[in-house]
């Protein structure tokens, strides 16, 4: 899919996603992102991941601590974090 440039490889995808969790992307971006993620299974289980470890260490550093990051490791239902 190469209108808009849409057409983009999965390792520019993954530093995009990347990139997403420490600022928000620009509308171009965020749109070439999701476009790539409804294809590419590998990629939105990295962006899954991404979230997921994001989630759990922001529980863990607010003093959650053990208990509450092990249940964040209780697989979810279809096998991928953050999709249970």
């Amino acid at each position: 899919m190469s209108w808009l440039g849409l057409k983009h490889h999965c390792k520019d995808i993954t530093r995009l996603v990347s990139q997403s969790q420490d600022a928000p992307l620009p509308w171009l971006q965020r749109l070439r992102v999701r476009v790539h993620l409804s294809m590419c299974a590998a990629c939105a289980r990295f962006e899954a991941q991404m979230r997921f470890l994001r989630e759990a260490a922001r529980r863990y550093s607010h003093g959650a601590g053990c208990a509450v990051f092990a249940s964040c490791l209780v697989p979810p239902r279809d096998g991928v974090p953050g999709r249970g």
